[in-house]
């Protein structure tokens, strides 16, 4: 496998941004989440998303979690401290 990377910019036709609810945790909408995990993160799921205009983010669209990595941003280093 040799992952690949592109971006997908918002294309404004909603704003289904990120969906975080206790069954679930899912990114981009409007008719399909351009990517979906479960609650546990067992399973997942890929779709093309009005929010981003994606392809499937994943060689099948449902599929089985091995990893997940998660990043996050801050502004400078005053929210390292907190």
């Amino acid at each position: 496998m040799h992952p690949s990377f592109r971006r997908y910019d918002w294309t404004r036709r909603n704003d289904h941004f990120v969906l975080a609810a206790p069954d679930c945790l899912a990114f981009g909408g409007g008719g399909h989440f351009g990517l979906y995990f479960d609650a546990s993160f067992e399973y997942g799921s890929s779709q093309e998303s009005a929010t981003f205009a994606n392809e499937c983010l994943s060689s099948t669209p449902q599929f089985k979690i091995i990893k997940v990595e998660i990043w996050g941003f801050s502004e400078g280093r005053a929210n390292l401290d907190r």
